[in-house]
């Protein structure tokens, strides 16, 4: 009680005197709120689209990574609409503090609910990627190495969900207590927005091997899915590149070549575009003190890798760029009228 109370008088005796309002746009709640909305509005229909190419437009020689494509793209819609309208989060980095000014919050759905189902959703996101290699591996039938019987498989993507669920889980059971976490946050970082007071703010970990393990079991996650997805491109490239003792003819091989490739390039360009840049932007912010727009630039970033992405698939491979390209540039249609002209013969009785 007297922690809340502590907090509650920080806010409003402290806090006017040492901390300035904040007035870049972005890294305000309604700046978020705003960018956030925008972005979806343009990016769910990119999404929605490519569903529908996926489904109608995929032809045989894709058969294989339809599933996977269209699970993927799912993904990426679902976690569009969640974290651009349902959730949107307000990171408090490099803490492990949040709070959420979505839509979900007028359900009263606890916030720590809403941040789970977030990350599971960035997981699956990854387990997603990871499934789509696999079966770009598994359709070479001559694969010595492709997981071939579907029980196999079925465990083997049970295994991968399960894994990305238990490894989040444990700090979720195990918050800190609340409003002491939050004032030695204030104590380095005196200046975080208001909402921070404000909004039902959450601290996942603080100075505990609790914030360590979330670090390093988001490592652990990458660095597992990173191995299979090298794994089953090696199993790609060695078979459809190096082995030549196969039966199948030059064609079949070159196009299974180009769905691979298709499938390496959709997964870079989001990386490329999005996580680069920001990355950057954020290693040169050398000042040791907090600063929302780095956190917020991040978050952003996230939501705009889900339509990026989704445009990827799009535009790498072929039968989808040539709908797509049908539909904006339609082809003049050359009408030739060909007048006949008949002689009219007057014959005398």
């Amino acid at each position: 009680m007297n922690r809340s109370s502590s907090l509650t008088d920080y806010f409003i005796t402290v806090y006017p005197l040492k901390c300035q309002p904040e007035t870049r746009y972005l890294a305000t709640k309604d700046g978020m709120k705003s960018v956030a909305t925008s972005i979806a509005i343009v990016s769910l229909p990119i999404l929605f689209f490519t569903s529908f190419c996926i489904l109608r437009k995929t032809p045989e020689s894709m058969k294989s990574v339809q599933l996977g494509l269209l699970n993927l793209n799912f993904c990426y819609t679902i976690s569009q609409f969640t974290q651009a309208f349902l959730i949107v989060p307000i990171f408090y980095l490099p803490f492990a503090a949040f709070n959420t000014v979505g839509l979900v919050n007028y359900l009263n759905i606890p916030p720590v609910f809403q941040m789970y189902f977030s990350i599971t959703m960035i997981n699956a996101t990854l387990v997603s990627i990871t499934i789509l290699f696999e079966n770009r591996s598994s359709s070479i039938s001559f694969n010595k190495f492709r997981i071939s019987k579907r029980k196999y498989k079925i465990l083997w993507i049970f295994l991968n969900c399960l894994g990305t669920v238990l490894l989040v889980t444990p700090p979720f059971f195990n918050l800190p207590d609340q409003n002491a976490s939050k004032l030695e946050i204030l104590k380095i970082f005196p200046c975080p927005l208001k909402e921070f007071f404000m909004e039902p703010t959450v601290v996942i970990a603080f100075g505990n091997h609790w914030e360590s393990y979330l670090i390093q079991s988001s490592k652990a996650l990458f660095f597992i899915s990173m191995l299979q997805i090298l794994y089953f491109s090696a199993c790609c490239i060695y078979y459809l590149v190096i082995y030549k003792r196969s039966n199948i003819s030059a064609t079949t091989r070159r196009l299974q070549l180009r769905v691979f490739i298709g499938v390496v390039i959709q997964s870079l360009i989001p990386i490329i575009l999005t996580n680069i840049p920001v990355i950057t932007f954020l290693n040169k912010n050398t000042r040791e003190q907090y600063d929302q727009i780095s956190n917020n630039l991040l978050f952003i970033s996230s939501i705009v890798q889900n339509g990026v992405a989704s445009l990827s698939i799009l535009m790498v491979h072929r039968p989808y760029r040539k709908f797509l390209v049908s539909i904006f540039c339609k082809e003049k249609v050359k009408v030739i009228q060909i007048s006949v002209c008949s002689k009219t013969e007057q014959f005398r009785i």
